[in-house]
């Protein structure tokens, strides 16, 4: 079975759509059957096309797919906070959702004169999760599940930023994406200061 990502047309080949499009990064939900998209729009098959076709997309698309990955990071947060008993983690999975909001909300409203006194932070990458597997959250995860899938979409979205940073010719949408980046990174460094601090201890 095909399946079509709606947003690049990266073809993939499987029983399941990728959790991932790995052109441009966005999640299973953007990926319909081959077969319908093509009934749908009475079209050739949309084919896989390369990072350079990609980063000819305009400043406003991506916008548009960074404001996508905003809400499914902040969506993942809010879910788990369902999941999460730990004080400590409830606290910080909260700060991190309502910083994603914030974060979508800076890309749909986004003004360049907002970047003027941004300063980007020096943040010390851990890279705790470069050795952790990730598996599915499920109600039955505990809260080192959901840290560990936490660190790896933060590292996806911190790659997302750092890609697009290339893809577009704006300055300002560029310094806009460099922010987001390093904002990220903070994110990721906080959640693997909280694993290595109530995970690492307690093993």
């Amino acid at each position: 079975m095909k399946w079509v990502c709606r947003v690049c047309g990266y073809v993939h080949e499987g029983s399941a759509p990728p959790d991932e499009c790995p052109i441009c990064f966005v999640g299973s939900y953007a990926f319909d059957k081959g077969e319908e998209v093509v009934a749908k729009e009475s079209a050739p098959e949309p084919q896989k096309i390369s990072k350079e076709e990609l980063m000819k997309k305009s400043a406003a698309e991506i916008l548009k797919q960074a404001v996508v990955k905003e809400q499914e990071s902040f969506e993942f947060y809010k879910n788990a906070l369902e999941i999460v008993k730990d004080a400590g983690a409830i606290q910080l999975l909260d700060e991190l959702a309502k910083e994603e909001l914030a974060h979508k909300e800076r890309l749909e409203n986004f003004k360049p004169s907002d970047l003027k006194d941004v300063e980007l932070k020096k943040i010390n990458d851990l890279r705790i999760s470069d050795f952790l597997v990730e598996d599915d959250i499920t109600d039955k995860s505990g809260f080192q599940g959901v840290l560990i899938k936490a660190m790896k979409k933060e590292q996806k979205a911190y790659e997302f930023f750092t890609g697009m940073i290339n893809a577009i010719d704006d300055p300002d949408v560029r310094r806009l994406f460099e922010i987001l980046a390093n904002e990220e990174l903070e994110h990721k460094n906080k959640l693997e200061i909280y694993y290595d601090d109530f995970v690492y201890s307690e093993n």
